[in-house]
């Protein structure tokens, strides 16, 4: 689903506008990205917990190592 088709489902069971939903889900994704640019754990109801793992060394594609 793309971000125009979501906000309007949103914006259907919230009875909302279409563009009061697509501003409740930047909200929702800015949260998110924060919370986990801050080393924190984004408790996403429905969907489960989004934790920040480590990049991997841009000399182990894949990270397996040489």
């Amino acid at each position: 689903m793309k971000h125009d088709e979501i906000a309007r489902a949103v914006a259907r069971r919230g009875k909302i506008s279409h563009a009061e939903a697509r501003d409740k889900m930047d909200e929702l994704v800015h949260a998110i990205l924060k919370s986990l640019r801050e080393g924190r754990t984004a408790a996403v109801p429905g969907i489960g917990n989004l934790v920040r793992l480590p990049r991997r060394p841009e000399s182990e594609p894949g990270g397996k190592g040489a």
